[in-house]
């Protein structure tokens, strides 16, 4: 019997025999965060909530529970609406109903009960849950942002290091890195030894092409965590072959199921398209909404000749891109591939459909100037455009309209 089991049966036994809330909230959670045996933790933690827990938060144990065990999202919801009735004036309380109505896509009730928590006692945590909230919509994200510099104004020492890094992932994806340079900067003044801004700091010199920046971030990443899936998986991608094999074989030891080690792996097998589009079609089945895997496929689809699927593709890329502005270049050597197909004008109308297609106005010039049109545009629009055109759109795709 292995630990984990071990303990599993030593919590059930607890809970049989003292039939009290802690111990069935005890055996629920476990049964939950670490067996991931969902219909046994949705039992558990029913019961404990019958004994009469008072703990807010197990509720949201419970309605996760819930829902992986495949309840539908009303009968999610009514765990937030009884929370929301039995503890009115907790802050805690309020922020576990605003993540039901997330875990449910209830944006509204999910916002109204962040704040409500904010109001209450001006609650740190749910600032930072209403910047999270709110940065996944596109045209909400400098609320986000203000909701994130509050709660940096707030915290000091290693507790800034947090907030920052949420702060920095949003100004890189509205396309600013140098005012998230800033902010991890004065973070890693305040604790260098944070790892999730010193990650930050070598993704934006990768992205910029400082490979020897990004690779002494990395490195001093590495060093804070060894196992630090993101800066391995990170460095994997500007290193030799053999170094990035090593790399990434740590990163599947400590998270064999991560999406993001899966298109490591898949990125760095040159030459092997079966293996990456099998890695790389793996990590969208564990996470559907991850963007930089939609982007890797199409290229090697398209040399398939497998177009419906790389377009496909595009358009799920094309939903996540509002947010992460920074994978515009990306984005645009995405679509000009499956142009290049003979599919130039099906790119042009589903850019230009889109709600965020204004913002790709020197791509859809480049189809066009591409089709042999000679559209009227900006000068600066026409000359991004041209770049775009010509095979250049990795370095000057990324200026957009706003």
């Amino acid at each position: 019997m292995t630990r984990q089991a071990e303990g599993f049966e030593v919590l059930k036994r607890a809970a049989e025999t003292l039939n009290s809330s802690l111990a069935w909230a005890d055996y629920g959670s476990y049964a939950s965060i670490v067996i991931k045996d969902f219909a046994v933790a949705v039992d558990a933690l029913r019961k404990a909530i019958e004994l009469d827990i008072d703990e807010p938060a197990l509720y949201r144990h419970y309605a996760s529970a819930l829902q992986k065990s495949g309840a539908d999202k009303p009968t999610v919801a009514k765990i937030a609406e009884d929370v929301a009735k039995r503890f009115p004036s907790n802050s805690s309380a309020m922020l576990a109903v605003g993540a039901i109505y997330r875990m449910v896509g209830a944006k509204q009730q999910a916002e109204a009960s962040i704040r409500s928590a904010i109001e209450l006692d001006g609650n740190v945590v749910a600032l930072l849950e209403l910047g999270r909230l709110l940065q996944n919509q596109p045209s909400r994200m400098l609320e986000a942002e203000e909701a994130f510099r509050r709660v940096v104004a707030d915290s000091e020492g290693m507790h800034v290091c947090g907030p920052s890094k949420e702060l920095a992932e949003l100004l890189v994806h509205r396309g600013e890195d140098e005012a998230a340079t800033a902010v991890l900067k004065k973070a890693l003044e305040e604790n260098e030894e944070c790892y999730c801004c010193t990650v930050a700091q070598a993704e934006i010199a990768a992205r910029s092409g400082d490979n020897e920046s990004a690779r002494t971030w990395y490195e001093a990443a590495i060093e804070i965590r060894e196992d630090g899936i993101q800066a391995l998986t990170g460095l994997s991608r500007i290193v030799e072959r053999d170094e990035a094999k090593k790399l990434i074989e740590r990163a599947l030891s400590a998270g064999p199921r991560d999406a993001r080690c899966l298109l490591a792996r898949a990125q760095s097998r040159d030459g092997e398209p079966e293996f990456q589009i099998k890695d790389a079609s793996e990590a969208l089945r564990l996470r559907p909404s991850f963007i930089e895997a939609h982007l890797f496929l199409i290229s090697l689809l398209v040399k398939r000749g497998e177009i419906e699927e790389a377009f496909s593709h595009l358009k799920a890329a094309l939903i996540e891109l509002p947010t992460r502005r920074e994978l515009i270049p990306a984005f645009v050597d995405a679509a000009m591939a499956i142009a290049a197909s003979g599919e130039g004008e099906r790119v042009s109308h589903l850019i230009e459909e889109d709600s965020y297609g204004s913002a790709l106005e020197p791509l859809t010039v480049a189809l066009k100037l591409k089709r042999g049109e000679k559209p009227v545009v900006a000068k600066e629009v026409m000359a991004v455009a041209e770049d775009i055109a010509g095979g250049s759109s990795s370095t000057s795709s990324g200026q957009t309209k706003d």
